[in-house]
């Protein structure tokens, strides 16, 4: 067991493990993210999801469609209520 680990803590997975016994210089992206403590992760993954709704949202606000769009969407709703 790792010095850092407390006892009533599980084992660290292998991977991680073999993450943490690498310098930061022979780690790749994912084994650094292995390395970080679980609640940042939580923190980081959390942040990344909000960043990526933040941006769906400003795609569809900042960019307006086209005509072309405009006037597919409305035959598409014609045709909805042409076929009821």
């Amino acid at each position: 067991m790792p010095m850092h680990a407390k006892p009533w803590q599980r084992p660290e997975p292998p991977l991680v493990e073999a993450a943490r016994n690498k310098s930061p210089k022979q780690r790749n992206v994912w084994e650094s993210y292995l390395v970080l403590d679980p609640k940042t992760r939580l923190y980081f993954s959390l942040g990344m999801m909000v960043f990526a709704a933040i941006g769906l949202w400003a795609g569809d606000y900042f960019v307006p469609e086209t005509e072309e769009e405009k006037d597919a969407a409305a035959s598409a709703k014609l045709g909805k209520i042409a076929s009821k």
